[in-house]
């Protein structure tokens, strides 16, 4: 996997949440030009504010993405931001490729699809990049995050949260448990990390762990561990005590923010 950019105008398919803006603020911060194909369905509308050139399309409009990103000569591009799996599930019109994609895929597994999307655009000469270069400082590396080390009843939830979180996500179920005194209280699915969250909140009303945890062949390219201050905020609305992340495999968006506002609340942060 290349860890340079060679190209001065890059391409950014969005998804949901800040992601994307956070990449596009920095690769302009080092000069490139960005060019954003934008899903309507899921893309934040702040984006246009920090690229040079944006399209908007539908989720279930594939080759005219692609016909957009041969057009613009684009040779790089970033695929980054949630894409919701439910979508899958709702009457969004889809044209013939990505109607083909669904069809002939071996199963609906979020890497399945976004590797199959990410062949279509080696089809055409045009490299998806590692999600994480421009972003490398919001990786955590081992260690506590914030000031308050966990207690040992967390340690021991931590350890045993991540043996659950690993085995459900070498299954492609979800990439996050939530447990408390050595029980699972929810495991992540379709429904994403903050639905998990204030779904745990229903059953355990204070002290709840979180544990997050890569793909077993994590591609960088591809939906890498991404938590950031909204995630905190629910937490905290869930009386957490701590959260753990794996280490160098997590990005942490507004890393300063989200660790303040662990501090504020009394969580505990860890990467594992």
């Amino acid at each position: 996997m290349k860890d340079v950019i060679t190209s001065s105008r890059i391409g950014l398919i969005s998804g949901k949440g800040k992601f994307p803006i956070i990449l596009a603020q920095e690769a302009k911060r080092r000069g490139m030009k960005v060019v954003a194909i934008a899903l309507k369905e899921e893309t934040n509308a702040e984006l246009e504010n920090y690229v040079d050139k944006i399209y908007w399309i539908s989720i279930g409009e594939m080759q005219k993405g692609l016909d957009i990103l041969v057009k613009e000569e684009l040779k790089e591009v970033f695929m980054v931001g949630k894409i919701e799996k439910s979508l899958l599930f709702k009457n969004i019109p889809r044209d013939g490729m990505i109607s083909n994609l669904i069809k002939f895929a071996a199963d609906k597994l979020d890497n399945t699809l976004l590797k199959a999307v990410s062949n279509k655009l080696a089809e055409l000469d045009i490299e998806l990049l590692d999600s994480t270069i421009l972003i490398r400082p919001l990786i955590p590396q081992k260690g506590i995050l914030t000031e308050r080390k966990p207690t040992q009843a967390e340690m021991d939830d931590i350890n045993f949260g991540q043996r659950i979180a690993k085995s459900i996500a070498a299954l492609y179920i979800g990439q996050t448990v939530i447990v408390k005194d050595k029980a699972v209280l929810a495991v992540e699915s379709i429904e994403g990390t903050d639905q998990t969250i204030k779904r745990a909140g229903m059953y355990c009303k204070k002290g709840i762990v979180m544990v997050k945890v890569s793909w077993p062949d994590q591609d960088m390219r591809l939906d890498v561990p991404t938590i950031g201050p909204d995630t905190i905020k629910l937490l905290k609305e869930a009386n957490a005590s701590a959260i753990a992340i794996e280490a160098q495999k997590t990005i942490i968006l507004d890393i300063e923010e989200s660790v303040n506002i662990a501090n504020r609340a009394g969580i505990c942060m860890v990467a594992f």
